[in-house]
């Protein structure tokens, strides 16, 4: 319930670290993040740690900036209805998402996209889940990476997406019966 529309992604990371210290019962955190979500994990992570934090899976973060925010920043409805933060998207590596924090715990990374060089938006280099590209999407470090054919808002109700979710939660993979598909360092680039 954070403002996600009204605030910088720094100040939504505040807001999860009040959350993070209010939770003085809990003894391991987990996350499962859609879009935006992951980068305010990643900006929390850059002033603040906490040792109870255990995994994390990103549905649709656009972990190298999304393309659309640079097509679109400029736009007028854009900035109203995305504001501060979504000037934060754009995908210049000196920008605020270029500067962000790889997760020093275990992740995993789920994107949407058509398995193509087309996706699902023909304004959108490559594979792409109609808002954020694959390419965007992944992240080195990430213990597994999974594409589902789904569009970026439907990411999160989809059955193989919470499926996967709740395999890797447990046992920091997205299956148990497929080998992982870990992010290598090499691989990742996306700038």
């Amino acid at each position: 319930e954070y403002p996600s529309t009204r605030v910088p992604i720094a100040q939504s990371a505040e807001y999860l670290h009040s959350m993070i210290e209010s939770l003085t019962d809990v003894s391991k955190i987990s996350f499962v993040v859609h879009s935006m979500g992951g980068l305010v994990v990643r900006r929390y992570l850059q002033e603040h740690s906490d040792p109870r934090i255990h995994r994390m899976v990103m549905l649709g973060t656009p972990n190298s900036g999304a393309e659309l925010a640079d097509m679109l920043k400029r736009n007028m409805l854009f900035r109203a209805v995305y504001g501060p933060a979504g000037q934060e998207l754009v995908t210049d590596p000196d920008g605020t998402i270029g500067t962000l924090p790889i997760p020093v715990f275990e992740f995993g990374v789920i994107a949407g996209g058509k398995g193509d060089e087309q996706g699902f938006n023909p304004l959108l280099p490559g594979d792409d889940d109609g808002t954020v590209t694959i390419r965007s999407a992944r992240l080195s470090g990430a213990a597994d990476f999974l594409r589902i054919p789904k569009l970026h808002s439907l990411l999160m109700s989809d059955a193989n997406a919470i499926a996967a979710t709740k395999c890797f939660l447990e046992h920091g993979r997205f299956s148990m019966t497929q080998e992982p598909q870990p992010i290598m360092k090499e691989s990742a680039t996306c700038r």
